[in-house]
């Protein structure tokens, strides 16, 4: 088994591997090129191969420090999973990452089920999400995965007459609750532009935003991204005078039979952190009941730990 790092003129033989394994919208170059045209990285892929055969990918985005390397695979400018997607190949032993002396990585992989075909190790800080396995029948996951809470929620919504819309219609109203929120909030929002380019996308990356209304008026968001087997739930917001009325949960419930009509196996909620975002997690809990490990790992080289030190003197 041989790793490599491959640049543009390879991406053709990463779709056709990422066509025929479990994969994950945040692995196609797609995604990963808009990221790298608005924050202006150099995106690539650590590839291991045999016999002129691809058995595992890791997408990454270089960026440059100087002197030194920093290479990015998930967590990065709002793609939320990188790492390694393997064929599941008996060779597949270990994993080196061929880094130059003056680099760094830091990764973030998909969840660590045992289900999706990853590879890798978890090093210090540990991480977590909650994934919906959606090869369930709908009932059963409305039965079992959906607690009773944010079932009565969703039909509060139903009883108090919010609709749910997606697609390119909604997306002015998607664009205006999710950037008047993050302004509210004091975060940075992702430009019009981004979000428009996403929607944009051609192939199996998929972005599709979904309003709720009330009354007729835009009152909770929803971004979806997903391609032919994974789905993330991955931008929401809701408008400053419109809760209580079960918007959220009827969004996510929608999004939760979207995704399962459009084929995918899984549905994730995209990281909860029951320490720093109790509200959160809580309100999160009640989509999954499957919470797993996000496999972290940082490995920094000797002459990049030299140069930061100098850095900082």
């Amino acid at each position: 088994m041989k790793t490599r790092l491959i640049g543009e003129d390879g991406f053709d033989s990463v779709r056709h591997f990422l066509g025929g394994v479990f994969s994950s919208p945040t692995h196609w170059p797609e995604w990963n090129l808009v990221v790298s045209r608005h924050y202006d990285t150099r995106f690539m892929y650590f590839v291991i191969e045999s016999g002129g055969h691809i058995h595992a990918i890791c997408p990454v985005h270089e960026v440059r420090d100087g002197w030194r390397k920093r290479f990015h695979s998930g967590q990065f400018h709002y793609i939320p999973y990188g790492g390694w997607i393997s064929d599941n190949h008996p060779g597949l032993s270990g994993v080196s990452y061929p880094l130059p002396v003056n680099a760094m990585i830091e990764s973030f992989s998909l969840p660590q089920s045992g289900l999706f075909g990853t590879i890798g190790s978890v090093t210090g800080k540990c991480f977590y999400t909650m994934v919906n396995d959606l090869r369930r029948e709908e009932e059963e996951i409305w039965s079992s995965c959906i607690d009773a809470k944010r079932r009565n929620m969703i039909r509060k919504a139903c009883r108090c007459g919010v609709s749910v819309l997606y697609g390119t219609d909604v997306s002015d109203d998607f664009y205006e609750l999710y950037s008047t929120a993050m302004a509210r909030n004091g975060l940075t929002c992702l430009s019009g532009q981004f979000i428009k380019e996403m929607a944009d996308l051609k192939g199996e990356v998929n972005f599709v935003p979904f309003v709720a209304y009330l009354n007729g008026k835009p009152s909770s968001a929803l971004g979806l991204v997903y391609d032919k087997d994974y789905a993330i739930y991955w931008l929401g917001a809701t408008g400053q005078e419109s809760a209580g009325f079960g918007q959220g949960e009827f969004l996510q419930w929608e999004a939760i039979r979207f995704s399962k009509k459009h084929g995918c196996r899984y549905y994730d909620l995209c990281y909860t952190d029951r320490e720093r975002l109790p509200r959160i997690y809580e309100f999160k809990k009640g989509f999954s009941d499957k919470e797993v490990i996000v496999p972290y790992y940082n490995h920094k080289r000797l002459l990049y730990k030299v140069l930061s030190k100098f850095s900082k003197e």
